[in-house]
């Protein structure tokens, strides 16, 4: 009879750390998932950010310490102005100026927040040198939320008023 209270006891034992294991697995994985900690909003950032992304659209962003940017990955010729909207979460993300390397006329309309709509028009017909820097886009983090950034619907008008439609990117923030 004692080997058979032995085995018994033995295996009620090892029942109540199968579930007391799974219960602290379960708690865990609540803990960082479901409920968005920070730690684990953390390491998605860092999942993110250093996964290495290959550039394949004509215009993309960069980001730099306090600011984005825009920049061309090919070359465009006889180019008179370009049309695009980035899109953003205005709770997160404000953009606080735009700059440009010459004189170029810059409109951002920005009626709706978290989409602003950016017209670049230029005194006459402009080269754009394959990844040349077109705008600087001075943003600030207005909290420590990670954000992406769309460029979307982007388009150029060339010197004989011929429309273009640019591929577009997104950037983490």
């Amino acid at each position: 009879m004692d080997v058979l209270e032995g085995y018994i006891n033995r295996k009620k034992f090892n029942n109540l750390s199968i579930i007391w294991i799974s219960l602290m697995l379960a708690l865990s994985i609540n803990f960082f998932v479901i409920n968005n900690s920070d730690i684990w909003n953390n390491l998605k950032t860092n999942l993110l950010e250093n996964s290495a992304k290959e550039i394949i659209s004509d215009l993309y962003l960069e980001k730099k310490s306090n600011s984005i940017n825009l920049n061309t990955k090919n070359e465009i010729k006889d180019l008179i102005n370009i049309t695009l909207s980035i899109a953003y979460n205005p709770e997160n993300v404000s953009i606080n100026n735009l700059i440009t390397k010459t004189n170029w006329v810059i409109t951002n309309n920005s009626e709706f927040p978290g989409l602003t709509t950016i017209f670049i028009d230029f005194s006459e017909a402009q080269n754009l040198k394959k990844w040349d820097s077109i705008i600087e886009i001075e943003t600030s983090k207005i909290n420590n939320q990670t954000e992406n950034i769309n460029i979307t619907s982007a388009n150029f008008t060339d010197k004989d008023n011929n429309t273009f439609e640019l591929s577009t990117s997104w950037i983490i923030f």
